[in-house]
């Protein structure tokens, strides 16, 4: 009988937000995939703070960080070959992620391919950053009936702006690029500086939180919250 595949949401950054249930799984998994390029590799960081894994064997897995999607998914092929192996060996294994595993997440394209193969595959939540950001900072991604739009605006926000005037409040991944367009649409559209919160680095060296500024350099791992609405009562 084949083993199992967990893929973990670890949370953004702060290994005090690992969840407990992530916690075990990776205790428990005979091996640990890894993501050991660019910016993903910060998931095997926040593990090795929250858990013992001097005795845990490590599949380094490598994705390509060249925005090229075609790349990317070879990538993921071969970690899904490399990862199935281990399940035929009847070794439980579990592949790690930032964030939560379904949102944005390098782990679920794996999943699927092993899912596909037949293989038992389960997946492991996490705290995302909008919400750990949303928290920190006090305020709500949504009441009522207000609507909420989730976006990786990355190099090209523009495309999003129709989907960004139709929600009531927006959450803006992967923002760090491209905050002086946002500070522009917020201008556009009358939106406040206090009407926005941007994230950055959350639970790293070099955490920031505050309001949005079209000439700061922001990280990779950069997320805005806008309330349209800024009611806060």
């Amino acid at each position: 009988m084949a083993g199992i595949f967990y893929g973990v949401g670890v949370g953004p950054g702060d290994p005090a937000l690992l969840t407990e249930k992530a916690k075990r799984c990776i205790e428990a998994a005979d091996v640990l995939a890894v993501p050991v390029n660019g910016k993903a590799a910060t998931a095997f960081s926040i593990v090795k703070q929250a858990v013992d894994l001097k005795e845990k064997p490590v599949l380094e897995l490598e994705f390509s960080m060249s925005g090229d999607r075609q790349a990317w998914k070879a990538c993921a092929v071969q970690a899904a070959e490399a990862i199935g192996a281990l399940l035929e060996e009847e070794k439980q294994v579990a592949l790690v992620t930032l964030g939560d595993v379904t949102l944005y997440s390098t782990c679920m394209y794996v999943f699927q391919l092993l899912k596909r193969q037949g293989f038992a595959a389960e997946l492991v939540p996490g705290i995302s950053a909008a919400s750990a950001g949303a928290a920190l900072a006090g305020i709500s991604l949504a009441r009522d009936q207000e609507s909420v739009a989730v976006v990786p605006l990355g190099r090209n926000p523009e495309k999003y702006r129709a989907l960004l005037d139709a929600a009531d409040n927006l959450v803006l991944m992967k923002a760090g690029h491209c905050m002086p367009w946002i500070v522009q649409y917020m201008k556009e559209h009358g939106i406040l500086p206090e009407q926005a919160v941007v994230f950055a680095d959350l639970g790293l060296p070099g955490e920031y939180v505050g309001a949005p500024e079209a000439d700061r350099d922001y990280g990779y791992f950069t997320t805005v919250i806008v309330n349209k609405k800024y009611d806060r009562t």
